[in-house]
């Protein structure tokens, strides 16, 4: 995550950005931490938040359910 932070491009559009959520949609179990660490749902969406931040917010919605604790 830390080098999508410095990373140059869009990454709406960059191919190695979705690789890399598709694979923390598809291992959310185990890429859980990282994902609600980096969707920094503490707070609000804002210019001081994470560029990956959004993106892994849309995840945490699709994924809640295996998210939350049991």
């Amino acid at each position: 995550m830390q080098a999508f932070e410095y990373f140059p491009a869009e990454l709406k559009s960059d191919a190695g950005w979705h690789e890399t959520l598709t694979l923390l949609d598809t291992k959310v179990d185990l890429h859980a931490y990282v994902i609600e660490y980096w969707s920094d749902l503490e707070d609000e969406l804002d210019d001081e938040n994470w560029r990956v931040t959004p993106f892994l917010r849309k995840l945490v919605e699709k994924r809640q359910s295996r998210l939350d604790p049991a």
